[in-house]
């Protein structure tokens, strides 16, 4: 069992410091459009279904009873904080939306007054 606790340990440390890190670096980095934006948003949610089945194959793979580890004792971290990411993603997408659809009325408020 001690085996698989170093496993569950770096494996949120892997997401949670590294892989949830980067992808928060780059949303906020301001240089994503749209669909990167939503690409983001959908690899987290899928990333954080991931996170049970990463932790029942370990288990698995130690010969551990995958039903030991279901449930809220059982999960990794790194859920709650990719949810919290997948989270901060919807709002970088919803305001990436919100400027371009300014950016067309504007646009289109423009060409209606040339006329």
């Amino acid at each position: 069992m001690k085996f698989f606790e170093i496993v569950r340990k770096y494996l949120d440390k892997l997401l949670i410091d590294i892989l949830n890190e980067f992808i928060l670096n780059t949303m906020h980095s301001g240089t994503i459009e749209v669909s990167q934006a939503m690409q983001i948003a959908a690899n987290i949610a899928v990333l954080e279904m991931a996170c049970d089945y990463f932790l029942r194959h370990a288990a698995q793979q130690r010969g551990i009873p995958v039903r030991s580890v279901d449930g809220r004792q059982g999960s990794l971290t790194a859920k709650i904080v990719l949810k919290t990411s997948r989270d901060a993603a919807y709002l970088a997408l919803l305001s990436l939306v919100n400027s371009k659809l300014v950016e067309f009325y504007v646009t289109y408020r423009k060409c209606n007054l040339d006329f």
